[in-house]
C-alpha cells in the first residue's frame, strides 16, 4: 500500500512513478473481443431457438442448456464491464484500496466473473453433447455421451463450489480485513490449473467424441466433412483453452494483478462464446434452406430435377430428362412419360422428414438404437431408343 495525495492505493508505485487513480487502463482489446464475441453468440444462439421452434417445431432440453450458457455468457461481459470501475485494467500502485477490497469492488466482481464462467462453459459443453445424443442412435455412444456429461456437470459444480468457498471465511477472498487476519484460502494456483486442465480435457473429448461413429455412418464424403467442419469450431476452442491456461499461469505469476487480469478475461470471453457459436452452428444450414436458399445455392421449390443432360447424357444421340412432381404432402415424386412405343413410369420416395439436408436430420427421429440412417442422393439417368430397332438401349 502507498499514501499519495490524502489516497491510499493499493501497492506502491515503481521509482519515479506517481499513483494516479484516472490513468488510463489496458482493457481496450477486452472490451473489443466483447463487443465482437457475445454479439456473435446472441445471433447464432437466436438463430438455434428460431430454427427449432419455427422450421422443426420442437424444443430439446440441450437447447434451454444453450440458453443457459448465453445468459451467463451475457452475465460475464456484464461483470467484466463493471469491474473496469474498481480498476481491472490499471496498475495496482493506481487503483486505490478502497477499490480494491470490499463489496461490490474488483475482489467480488472477480469472484462473481469466474463462478459464471464455470457455469456457462459446463452448460454450453453438456448442451453440445446432449444434442450428439439426439443425432447418433448407437447406445453405446449414448453411454459414452452420458458418462461425458456426468463428468462436465460434476467438475463444473465442483468449480464453482470451490470458488465460492475457497476461503475460510468466505469474505476473506474479497474483504481485506478478513484475509489479512483469520482468512484460510486454498492453494489457488493449485486450483485454477486442474480447473483449467479439466477444462482442456473435456473439450477435446466432446470434440472428438462423435468422429468414430461418425465416419461410420452412410454418408458421403461430402456430408462427413460438412459435419467435421462443425466440430472444427470445437477444436478451435481447444486451442482456445491452452492458450487461456497459459495466460493464467501468467496471471498467478504478477505482482499488478489488476493490469494482467485482461488478457486472461478476454481468453474466457472468447472461448465462451466461440463454444456458443459452435454448438449452435448445426442449425445455420436449415435456417439459410429455408429462409436464404440462394446463400446455399438451392431453391425453395419442392421439385427436384431427374437427371440432366450433362456427362455421358451429352455424347448420347437423343437423351431426355424429366422435372418431378410432388404427389403430395409426404416426401414422394412422381413421372410418367409415353410414347409410341409405350410408357415409362419413375416413382421416388422418402422418409418423412422436414430438412434432411439438416446434419439433425440424418437419424430418424426416434432413441431406439436400430434407428435408421437417411441418405440423400443425387442421380441421374438417361436413355436412347436405336433408330433401326426402336428399341430403348
Amino acid at each position: 500500500m502507498s499514501l499519495y495525495d490524502g489516497v491510499v492505493f493499493s501497492a506502491p508505485p515503481p521509482e519515479g512513478v506517481i499513483p494516479d487513480a484516472n490513468a488510463p487502463h489496458n482493457a481496450t482489446a477486452l472490451v473489443v473481443c466483447i463487443g465482437v464475441f457475445l454479439p456473435l453468440a446472441i445471433i447464432s444462439t437466436a438463430i438455434r431457438i428460431f430454427t427449432r421452434v419455427q422450421v422443426q417445431g420442437s424444443v430439446a432440453i440441450d437447447d434451454y442448456m444453450m440458453l443457459g450458457a448465453l445468459a451467463c455468457s451475457i452475465a460475464l461481459s456484464a461483470s467484466i464491464i463493471d469491474m473496469l470501475r474498481w480498476g481491472l485494467g490499471s496498475h495496482l500502485w493506481n487503483v486505490p484500496l478502497e477499490d480494491l477490497y470490499g463489496m461490490p469492488h474488483f475482489l467480488y466482481m472477480n469472484l462473481i466473473a469466474a463462478i459464471i464462467f464455470c457455469a456457462a462453459t459446463g452448460m454450453a459443453k453438456t448442451s453440445i453433447l446432449l444434442f450428439y445424443r439426439r443425432i447418433f442412435p448407437s447406445k453405446a455412444f449414448h453411454y459414452a455421451v452420458w458418462g461425458l456429461v456426468a463428468f462436465t456437470v460434476g467438475y463444473s459444480a465442483a468449480s464453482v463450489f470451490v470458488n465460492i468457498f475457497s476461503c475460510n471465511p468466505v469474505q476473506a477472498t474479497w474483504e481485506v480485513e478478513f484475509a489479512t487476519a483469520v482468512g484460510i484460502c486454498i492453494n489457488r494456483p493449485v486450483f485454477y490449473f486442474a480447473q483449467a486442465g479439466f477444462g482442456i480435457l473435456t473439450d477435446f473429448a466432446t470434440v472428438i467424441a462423435p468422429l468414430p461413429v461418425m465416419w461410420r455412418l452412410q454418408l458421403g464424403l461430402k456430408q462427413k466433412l460438412g459435419v467435421a467442419g462443425i466440430l472444427t469450431t470445437g477444436g478451435f476452442v481447444c486451442i482456445i483453452s491452452i492458450i487461456r491456461l497459459y495466460s493464467i499461469s501468467v496471471l498467478l505469476r504478477s505482482t499488478d494483478l489488476t493490469y494482467d487480469t485482461p488478457p486472461a478475461l478476454m481468453w474466457c470471453v472468447i472461448e465462451l462464446n466461440m463454444s456458443i457459436v459452435g454448438g449452435c452452428i448445426a442449425t445455420f444450414k436449415p435456417f439459410l434452406r429455408k429462409y436464404f436458399p440462394r446463400v446455399l445455392g438451392s431453391s425453395r421449390s419442392p421439385a427436384m430435377v431427374y437427371g440432366s443432360n450433362t456427362g455421358a447424357s451429352r455424347s448420347r444421340k437423343r437423351g431426355q430428362s424429366y422435372q418431378l412432381e410432388s404427389t403430395g404432402q409426404s416426401d414422394s415424386f412422381n413421372r410418367v412419360a409415353s410414347n409410341k412405343k409405350g410408357f415409362v413410369s419413375t416413382t421416388i420416395n422418402a422418409a418423412d422428414t422436414k430438412y434432411n439436408s439438416s446434419e439433425e436430420c440424418i437419424v430418424i427421429p426416434g432413441d431406439s438404437a436400430d434407428g435408421q440412417i437417411i441418405r440423400t442422393v443425387q442421380f441421374e439417368t438417361s436413355y436412347e431408343e436405336s433408330k433401326d430397332t426402336g428399341k430403348v438401349l
